[in-house]
């Protein structure tokens, strides 16, 4: 489900036992080539028990590169690097291992380059505009098997005028989109049976066949999907 950064200052905190019960560290690496941003990162991580920073790229290619040889439990991906980019690089690496957990970092809050990031494979985005402390919440989260996003633009998200676009999936019924959408929004399958006066039997039948239908085995893949196709509640 998206952690927006009020959902996830209660449920960092919460999980962070969760990532402390191995003795294993959390393995970082960071694909950014601006040095300051770099610093900031830095010690975002040395606030996280456990966590550690085992490469540094520049460039898509060199991201790549390092992830293939190093395996990190978590990436740190910009978005606008030189080369073939971040975006590009997240697809590439997911596209050969799903396992990987890509966080994008970036200075556009525009929604297209969220969908992109999202269909490219990666589990959060985060705004290199926002307080620093949100990359400890994203990377907690993700760990955690959620998937994270800035809250400006889960905001800038629900916000998006309707019309037509990549989310009109006639697969969809009406129904299965809504409660994608608030799956999406991050509400439990109560809080989603009170929104649409369901029951909790029947928001849990809709999120089964919408994970038989789209071919997906989870909760944060679903959310995913609906934000790289644009599926919001106001949809």
């Amino acid at each position: 489900m998206i952690r927006s950064c009020s959902q996830s200052l209660a449920i960092g905190e919460a999980r962070r036992m969760g990532t402390d019960k191995t003795s294993d560290p959390i393995r970082i690496l960071v694909a950014d080539d601006h040095p300051l941003l770099l610093e900031g990162i830095q010690a975002q991580v040395s606030r996280i028990a456990g966590a550690e920073i085992v490469g540094h790229a520049v460039t898509g290619e060199e991201a790549l590169h390092l992830a293939r040889q190093l395996h990190p439990d978590i990436i740190l991906m910009d978005v606008s690097m030189a080369g073939i980019g971040g975006i590009e690089a997240t697809r590439r690496l997911l596209g050969a291992d799903d396992s990987q957990r890509v966080i994008m970092l970036s200075m556009h809050d525009d929604a297209e380059y969220v969908r992109q990031s999202a269909q490219a494979g990666a589990r959060g985005y985060v705004l290199k505009s926002s307080n620093p402390a949100l990359i400890q919440q994203a990377i907690e989260t993700v760990m955690a098997g959620d998937v994270f996003f800035d809250e400006e633009i889960a905001d800038a998200l629900l916000q998006k005028g309707t019309g037509a676009g990549p989310g009109k999936d006639p697969s969809l019924a009406p129904r299965e989109r809504q409660v994608l959408a608030l799956l999406a929004e991050g509400l439990l399958n109560k809080e989603i049976a009170d929104r649409l006066c369901l029951s909790v039997r029947t928001v849990e039948t809709y999120r089964e066949r919408l994970m038989r239908k789209l071919e997906m085995r989870s909760v944060a893949e679903l959310t995913r999907y609906a934000v790289s196709q644009d599926i919001t509640p106001l949809k």
